[in-house]
């Protein structure tokens, strides 16, 4: 059946179109799609297939382990609380929903899957009996453990006046490295806000800004600018000077010279290929900066409300 976006007509010329859609696939033994659904993105339909950590797939997590760690939907709601979503589960409501607590924009569980509607969810959880006692008993004492910690006192040996402190982007991405569990190398932690683990996917890119932020010093935001700006204009001279070099291969006859053009040739090639990957990366760290920023006050905050403490982060200023 036919599913792509509807088209400029009035209501009753689409439906018309989907019954003649459906008749058509059954007369030709084709599968006829009864209820379908919009389009999903490549790069998502691949990560979800793959187990990667993307929204939906955090989702799935977040309510299997409420549901095992849960004696009453009462406890079911307070535990996804604490994981960083708002389930609705209003028996008045056709379909239960979730959605993040940083976000606006609501998901009926549903759609996760056959385990996540209603009836599966409701059933599940009863199911549950002395399990979930067990495993509700663990979790609680767990969180009440949690509430209890206490940094550990370190003392630095050393003047902290001597010390090259680290400012700007470079500053912001250690600190946003360190929030994911990438460093330390030795000791992973795991993100507490579901934006922050979704992030995870993202660790290559993540990875290559990095590098090319120490590589070039870039300090703020601007530098970057300058960089892309910078850029284009090499990368304009090096195109035109590989169209000359293209334009004398034409003339040329002589096969020493033909020999050296080429070799030029594939410098040029070789560092455009450079200054565009440069490039790109440059543009990606111009459009993830809010978005950086934003995630880590979101796991800061989620970070207190864990530890029970009062949400009280300030904004962090990483130029001085």
């Amino acid at each position: 059946m036919w599913t792509g976006k509807k088209f400029n007509c009035n209501e009753g010329a689409y439906w018309k179109f989907r019954a003649l859609s459906d008749e058509l696939c059954a007369e030709h033994n084709l599968t006829v799609i009864k209820n379908p659904s919009g389009k999903t993105p490549r790069s998502i339909y691949f990560a979800e297939k793959n187990g990667e950590p993307t929204k939906f797939n955090l989702m799935r997590e977040a309510i299997d382990f409420a549901i095992k760690c849960s004696r009453s939907f009462k406890d079911f709601e307070y535990i996804m609380r604490e994981q960083g979503y708002y389930v609705s589960l209003n028996n008045n409501r056709k379909y239960w929903t979730i959605c993040s607590v940083n976000s606006k924009k609501s998901v009926r569980m549903y759609r996760l899957g056959e385990e996540y509607s209603n009836e599966s969810i409701r059933r599940r959880i009863h199911e549950q009996g002395v399990e979930g006692w067990k495993n509700s008993a663990v979790y609680y004492e767990s969180r009440r453990q949690m509430k209890l910690f206490q940094p550990r006192s370190v003392v630095f040996k050393g003047n902290f006046k001597a010390v090259k402190k680290i400012t700007g982007l470079y500053a912001l991405y250690l600190h946003y490295c360190y929030l994911l569990g990438k460093l330390p190398k030795d000791r992973q932690r795991r993100p507490l806000s579901p934006e922050m683990r979704e992030a995870w996917r993202h660790l290559d890119r993540i990875s290559r800004q990095v590098t090319l932020i120490s590589n070039r010093d870039f300090n703020s935001l601007e530098d970057v600018e300058k960089f892309v700006e910078d850029t284009n204009g090499s990368i304009e001279k090096v195109t035109n000077l590989r169209y000359k070099i293209y334009n004398k291969l034409r003339r040329c006859n002589d096969e020493t010279k033909r020999t050296e053009l080429f070799s030029e040739r594939d410098k040029c090639t070789t560092l455009l290929k450079q200054l565009r990957k440069e490039k790109k990366i440059a543009l990606t760290i111009i459009e993830d900066n809010p978005k950086i920023k934003e995630n880590i006050r979101l796991e800061i905050q989620a970070q207190n409300l864990t530890r029970g403490r009062k949400s009280n982060y300030r904004k962090k200023e990483y130029i001085r």
